[in-house]
């Protein structure tokens, strides 16, 4: 269990530190995307800057579903250690923080699936922020499990 609770510091720094580069990639490509459209109305309305606007909005789409199904993984393991760790550590604490990390991660694996079935209308730099969150929340809950695990030789 003490691997396991490691291994979770160091999924959650990932999960922010990934969550944070996604949300910035995506950005910046509907950011050139919405100049692209912009400056073809202005120009020209010959229509051969529309390829530009579909590549970056294509891009965009593309790191919003990698953005996805990277959260999916790591919140899968994240919620794989509060089950282990719900079975395993019997402090009272730790079941609560437990229960919390499996209601907050659940909810947060089926809200990955939006961005993931639909990048287009659900981008991920607008979802990003609530896996950032959350990675910063199962970063705390992870030391405290930390400290748990040694403390109870489990």
């Amino acid at each position: 269990m003490r691997a396991f609770s490691i291994i979770a510091i160091i999924a959650s720094l990932v999960l922010i530190i990934g969550t944070v580069g996604f949300i910035h990639e995506v950005s910046c490509d509907r950011s050139a995307a919405s100049y692209e459209m912009i400056s073809s109305y202005s120009t020209d309305s010959s229509g051969e800057d529309s390829s530009e606007y579909d590549r970056y909005e294509s891009e965009a789409a593309d790191a919003t579903r990698v953005g996805a199904i990277f959260s999916i993984i790591v919140l899968a393991f994240l919620n794989t250690t509060y089950f282990l760790s719900l079975l395993k550590i019997k402090t009272k604490t730790m079941k609560v923080i437990s229960i919390i990390g499996l209601s907050l991660g659940g909810i947060l694996m089926l809200f990955s699936f939006m961005p993931m079935s639909s990048p287009r209308n659900c981008s991920f730099d607008e979802v990003g922020a609530f896996y950032a969150i959350f990675g910063i929340v199962s970063l705390t809950f992870s030391i405290i499990g930390t400290i748990h695990s040694f403390r109870k030789k489990v």
